[in-house]
């Protein structure tokens, strides 16, 4: 849908403000990666709805490719700014590794388990047989009722892998946090070749993209010289140095991608630092890519309940009708989810973190 990328490009429009020297104060801002964020939520709404209607190749060609091209790459950012974050606060903030498992793991989890939940009645209201083990795995993500689930739980994973390493490290990661940083590298590859061995490569895009969230640690880890570079006398040429380089990294290890996914690992990794770079001059500034961005989580888990109840009622072939539908449900679900769960979240943390 072709209109759907003239109005994602009018939503970034708002706001938009093009640098001519690279901004290393705001580009990894929480305010700003959130718009960023945004975007690629928006992009994956369409990957997901493209999936419940037939193909107008001449209506669809443009978006069509850029979901097609960027693949799982429109989630690799999701996890480069979540790892980015989580050490953040590591680092900024005493005593946040304990509060991993309350905070991070045990919030997202009850979310998800809601999310999920509405899904297996709407199953059985639409005469989806689904199972007692179906249920219960999909609750942590492991399978699915149809709902998107392999994101949630490889976040999960990766929440849990943090507390690990770093309870396992404890003061080796406060002082040397490279070590910890290291660490979460080999538990992420640990992490991917284990889901090798139990999904096989055909679920190769449930995996492919974990590293991304390491990488976001090592920014904040190790991001001082580069931005130190990039805010001396020379920064437009550094910055186009680093961008140039990047981004032939990134086309070479895309075009031999589909080798292994470890290659494809590799490509996320570049692509990660490619679109870091272009946030440095690219800066976004609209209230609703903001507000996308801030309810990405609900957006993610919750978008696919209107696609599935207007396939069951037969509205598939209404092309526009179906898309506009299902975004103004999604958008009134998260809405209501958001708000519904505020309390809970809040007394979760209050009691147990």
């Amino acid at each position: 849908m072709n209109v759907f990328l003239l109005a994602l490009v009018l939503v970034s429009l708002i706001g938009l403000r093009i640098y001519a020297r690279p901004d290393v104060d705001s580009y990894i801002s929480h305010a700003h990666t959130t718009q960023i964020n945004g975007v690629f939520i928006l992009i994956v709404f369409y990957a997901h709805v493209r999936t419940y209607i037939p193909l107008d190749p001449a209506a669809d060609g443009w978006m069509y490719g850029l979901a097609t091209g960027l693949g799982q790459l429109m989630v690799a950012l999701f996890l480069f700014y979540s790892g980015f974050g989580v050490q953040e606060s590591i680092t900024r903030k005493p005593g946040y590794v304990d509060s991993i498992p309350v905070k991070r793991l045990a919030v997202t989890w009850v979310n998800f388990a809601v999310a999920v939940s509405v899904y297996a009645v709407l199953s059985l209201l639409t005469d989806r047989d689904i199972s007692v083990s179906q249920f219960l795995l999909a609750l942590v993500g492991w399978t699915s009722v149809g709902n998107s689930a392999w994101y949630i739980f490889a976040i999960l994973v990766l929440y849990g892998l943090t507390f690990v390493v770093h309870r396992l490290l404890s003061d080796v990661a406060r002082v040397r946090p490279g070590v910890a940083v290291a660490a979460m590298f080999a538990a992420g590859l640990l992490f991917g070749a284990v889901m090798l061995w139990a999904k096989g490569a055909s679920a190769a895009y449930t995996f492919n993209t974990v590293l991304c969230y390491p990488l976001g640690m090592a920014w904040s880890v190790f991001r001082a010289p580069v931005e130190a570079r990039l805010r001396g006398p020379r920064s437009r040429l550094w910055w186009l140095v680093f961008l140039v380089s990047t981004t032939a990294i990134f086309v070479a290890l895309k075009n031999v991608a589909g080798a292994h996914y470890l290659v494809f690992q590799l490509a996320a990794l570049a692509y990660c630092a490619v679109a870091m770079l272009v946030s440095m001059v690219v800066h976004l500034n609209s209230p609703i890519l903001a507000w996308c961005g801030r309810n990405l989580f609900w957006i993610y888990v919750l978008q696919r309940l209107p696609m599935l109840t207007l396939t069951y009622a037969g509205w598939a072939e209404y092309r526009y009708l179906f898309v506009v539908v299902s975004f103004v449900v999604t958008i009134a679900l998260t809405a209501v989810f958001s708000r519904l769960m505020a309390p809970v979240q809040r007394r979760i943390v209050s009691r147990w973190a």
